[in-house]
């Protein structure tokens, strides 16, 4: 985390997305130095994001362009950026603080032509 950040254990036991749209295995948490909590919900191909003191904030399917297919794995850098490993489109989507626009990297297969599954990013 971000400057040694941690979330508190009173915040983490209350972080849950709305009833009607529940997060279904949570696979990774990150903090940005807000203290924002990201969430992988990648069975419901999305990022659940909550506010530092618990509350739901959003739910995002694409950033940009760039729709989530079983994101799994997040690392935020130590200028807000949020990375994604996001496993369905075989890639790593980088969204950069202050509204730029964010970024698709791309994987090469492996040599047998299979794609790589990016399971986490740090």
């Amino acid at each position: 985390m971000p400057g040694g950040s941690r979330i508190p254990a009173s915040v983490s036991a209350t972080l849950a997305a709305p009833a009607e749209d529940p997060m279904h295995m949570p696979t990774d948490v990150a903090l940005d130095s807000a203290g924002r909590i990201y969430v992988a919900d990648g069975a419901n191909d999305r990022i659940v994001i909550f506010r530092p003191d618990g509350a739901f904030e959003r739910a995002v399917k694409a950033f940009g362009e760039l729709a989530l297919d079983r994101p799994v794995g997040l690392f935020v850098d130590s200028a807000d950026g949020l990375w994604i490993a996001d496993s369905g489109n075989n890639r790593l989507v980088v969204v950069p603080a202050g509204n730029r626009p964010p970024l698709a990297i791309e994987l090469p297969k492996d040599e047998g032509g299979r794609p790589f599954e990016p399971t986490d990013v740090a």
